[in-house]
């Protein structure tokens, strides 16, 4: 029996000789189920060539350009997060090292601001490390544009001699290590990088860099 807030009442259940474990029991079973298909489709991936990838990552704007954020770790973090979702396909190689893809970013920032981002790039991706066979890992660099739904407010803090625009360059850079055990998944550290490439766009000098971390499915 359920009270008026949703809770189980174990006592009535008891009473009424229907054990709350086994009213349970489905659900349970159909979460082992749903679990035990994610892994399978990752393990059944991991055999397969795997062109297309899903990474969802969030991370916080930082009060520091490029260089600053190596020289002065960690940079000072400003009041504002982000989240992103990053779908991506392989669409050629070069040799066996390297890889091209292709991504599109949708961005939600929080905090100081709330616009939304998106985000075309092309990004090219090393593959091969020596301790791949232990946690398969690569790395990438990108670059595209970005369109921000308004100016964002810390761009136009950081830089008043400039501003910001709301269409500027887009750079990221991307580290991926594998998930021993589910080949499909990897963890992934990522900078996020809006500029005007050195004035290229609108006048544009400098703009915002963003620390983030993340979780990528090849499929």
């Amino acid at each position: 029996m359920q009270s008026r807030r949703g809770v189980i009442d174990v006592e009535d259940d008891a009473s009424e000789g229907r054990p709350c474990a086994a009213r349970a029991g489905p659900s349970l079973v159909a979460l082992v189920l749903v679990l035990s298909s994610l892994l399978a489709a990752g393990k059944a991936a991991a055999s397969e060539d795997r062109q297309w990838s899903l990474t969802l990552y969030g991370g916080t704007l930082v009060n520091a350009d490029l260089g600053e954020i190596i020289t002065e770790f960690p940079p000072e973090t400003e009041d504002a997060q982000l989240f992103a979702l990053a779908l991506a396909r392989e669409f050629a190689t070069f040799g066996p090292h390297l890889r091209w893809e292709v991504e599109g970013q949708i961005v939600k920032h929080l905090g100081t601001q709330h616009h939304w981002e998106f985000n075309p790039l092309v990004v090219l991706r090393w593959i091969t490390f020596p301790w791949d066979r232990w946690a398969d890992t690569s790395a990438a660099v990108g670059l595209g544009v970005s369109y921000a739904t308004e100016v964002p407010e810390i761009e136009a803090r950081r830089h008043p001699n400039t501003g910001s625009e709301r269409f500027l360059a887009y750079l990221m850079t991307e580290l991926s290590v594998g998930i021993p055990g589910a080949p499909a998944f990897s963890l992934v550290a990522r900078v996020h990088h809006r500029s005007g490439a050195w004035g290229l766009f609108s006048g544009v000098n400098g703009a915002s860099n963003a620390l983030a971390l993340g979780i990528k499915y090849r499929f």
